[in-house]
């Protein structure tokens, strides 16, 4: 056998190796992301619960914000959008007369 073929063997065999454990780190299993979508939802629940009035929105405005507090979690987004806006609200950063868009309906959008 040549050195050219063992190089060529050897290369498609370490290619393969490598396009292999790349799908294995960036595919998901079934499993997995049912978990992580349930937790999603419960932490969505969990976040509409005490966020659906003004003090609690203002309250972690204050401690994420004004205080530079970490979070235990990550908020999701849409969460993180209306804190942000009633604390311009009342700071009056926010423009006079504007209103922030409706969150989004959509299950999916954690």
């Amino acid at each position: 056998m040549s050195d050219d073929a063992t190089t060529t063997t050897t290369t498609t065999i370490g290619e393969l190796a490598w396009h292999a454990r790349r799908k294995a780190w960036t595919s998901a299993a079934k499993e997995k992301i049912i978990l992580q979508n349930t937790r999603a939802e419960e932490t969505n629940t969990w976040l509409n619960e005490r966020l659906d009035d003004q003090k609690h929105l203002l309250s972690c405005y204050d401690h994420l914000i004004v205080r530079r507090k970490e979070s235990n979690q990550p908020l999701p987004l849409k969460f993180a959008v209306k804190v942000i806006v009633q604390g311009w609200k009342r700071d009056g950063t926010w423009p006079e007369g504007m209103e922030a868009p409706p969150v989004s309906a959509d299950p999916n959008d954690f």
